[in-house]
């Protein structure tokens, strides 16, 4: 291992383009011959010094907003800008700059960057090319006047252009029309101020292919420099491909958890039918020591049993939201009477642990346009749930009511609550959270997956709401008048 470090440091340090690579507090970790030679600095005097003694100090500022975003990023793809270097004269030079994010082992990382002097002659370089052309995504590098100047192998996949088709044109010709009508604006007012910036963080933008044909593309942009000197670099990954393996994958999931279900329900139903029967043999026995002891198994038998079968109706309950067996179309439900069956139907498990378990709701029907069967399934998910976290002594609450045509329910416990980060994801089908995986709680994650679905396909929603005491989910669904027909 050894021999291989020092191989490829031997190779770093007599590469032909300068080359160095930066600590994420700026510093120069290490530096090759051609960067010596480039900069007219010692490696002695290049090593352990800040970055900014090769930058000239009246674009510092810019320099270092740029090196954050680009620490900042994924380090999935490389960045090119132009930048001015300083060399140990003090004489100013254009250099072309690539850098990409590289990380070590844990969380370290270090910035490698590739430097080429573009005074020794205009246009892309080799050097650069080959540098671009090494990267995953797609680049496309635009001037200030939103010129196509380069672009590498996969931004041509990408778009179906060819390097000399881009060349020359406006990059707007990579957009569908509509977005391509107010871009020029916003090109001109990113690239009058140098800095990082990703497009579509959390969200998409959308591109436009050769053929007129769109797709979403997750888009990084960077720029440096002023006036006729300002690069964009816009890094361009095609998400199509990962939203339809995306899709892909949820689909073989939900295939196979149906499949799965089916088969298990049948030899389960089996199950519990022989021990129920072998708990009426035991209750024959007269002898009360074997009795009990016989008892205890056939009751662990039951329970397991059981327990797996919840799982698969689970499953088969999901399969069928999936199906679309969720309908509203002629049901009206109140959500009193969904509330007192779940009450009623918990209210021995959380006496049995110590729970407080009441109900909190108006005395006047509150209606809503939904089945009750289904909508007490989802209610239910709810108060077990809220059952099941909370420690002896607590308090499980369920209140429901009506507030500006919209109809409301709410389950609150005191138990440990629901972490800000995972407010969305216990709603992921088989997502089992911190808490659940640290009191090693029994559970599949499938119950509040349910219960959305369920709520969602009622025109309503359920979030999590924020609340020091515990956890505390609400579900709100439009109210319907008791005078509306039941059917429409």
């Amino acid at each position: 291992m050894a021999r291989t470090g020092e191989a490829v440091r031997r190779v770093f340090d007599v590469s032909d383009d300068a080359r160095l690579l930066m600590s994420p507090d700026r510093r120069i970790v290490l530096v090759n011959q051609a960067c010596e030679r480039m900069f007219g600095r010692s490696r002695d005097q290049l090593v352990g010094s800040p970055a900014r003694i090769l930058t000239p100090v009246r674009l510092a500022a810019d320099y270092a907003r740029v090196y954050d975003a680009l620490v900042a990023t994924d380090g999935s793809g490389s960045v090119a800008v132009n930048l001015w270097g300083l060399d140990s004269a003090g004489r100013e030079f254009p250099v072309r700059v690539v850098s990409k994010l590289v990380q070590l082992s844990g969380s370290a990382a270090v910035l490698s960057v590739a430097v080429v002097d573009r005074s020794a002659g205009e246009g892309p370089s080799q050097q650069l090319r080959d540098f671009l052309e090494s990267a995953h995504d797609g680049n496309v590098i635009v001037d200030a006047l939103g010129r196509i100047v380069m672009a590498n192998a996969r931004a041509e996949e990408i778009f179906d252009y060819s390097e000399a088709e881009l060349v020359g044109e406006r990059v707007e010709m990579l957009m569908p029309p509509a977005a391509a009508a107010g871009h020029a604006a916003l090109r001109e007012q990113f690239t009058g101020d140098a800095r990082s910036h990703v497009m579509a963080l959390g969200t998409t933008v959308v591109a436009r292919r050769k053929d007129g044909t769109t797709f979403r593309a997750r888009v990084m942009l960077s720029s440096l420099g002023a006036g006729d000197e300002v690069l964009v670099s816009a890094s361009v990954r095609d998400l199509t491909e990962i939203e339809h393996l995306r899709g892909e994958s949820d689909r073989l999931k939900d295939q196979f958890l149906a499949t799965v279900s089916h088969e298990l329900r049948t030899p389960l139903t089996s199950i519990l039918g022989s021990a129920e029967m072998l708990a009426e043999e035991i209750e024959r026995i007269e002898d009360d020591v074997l009795r009990r002891r016989l008892e205890r198994h056939s009751a662990s038998i039951t329970r397991g049993a059981r327990r797996q079968m919840t799982l698969v109706e689970d499953l088969l309950t999901l399969t069928s939201i999936d199906r679309g067996a969720v309908g509203i179309s002629g049901h009206l439900a109140d959500l009193l009477v969904v509330v007192e069956n779940s009450v009623h139907t918990y209210l021995p498990r959380a006496a049995a642990a110590g729970i407080e378990l009441r109900s909190d709701a108006s005395s006047l029907p509150v209606l809503v346009r939904a089945d009750e069967g289904w909508l007490g399934r989802a209610v239910d998910c709810l108060v077990s749930n809220a059952v099941k976290f909370t420690p002896p002594g607590g308090a499980v609450h369920v209140a429901a009511g009506e507030e500006d045509g919209v109809a409301w329910l709410e389950v609150s416990d005191t138990g440990p609550g629901i972490e800000v980060d995972e407010s969305e994801r216990i709603f992921h089908r088989l997502f089992r959270g911190r808490a659940a995986a640290a009191a090693e709680k029994p559970g599949a994650g499938v119950g509040l997956a349910i219960a959305r679905s369920v709520v969602e396909s009622c025109g309503g929603a359920l979030v999590v709401v924020a609340d020091p005491a515990g956890a505390r989910l609400r579900i709100t669904l439009p109210a319907a008048s008791a005078r509306e027909p039941s059917e429409g």
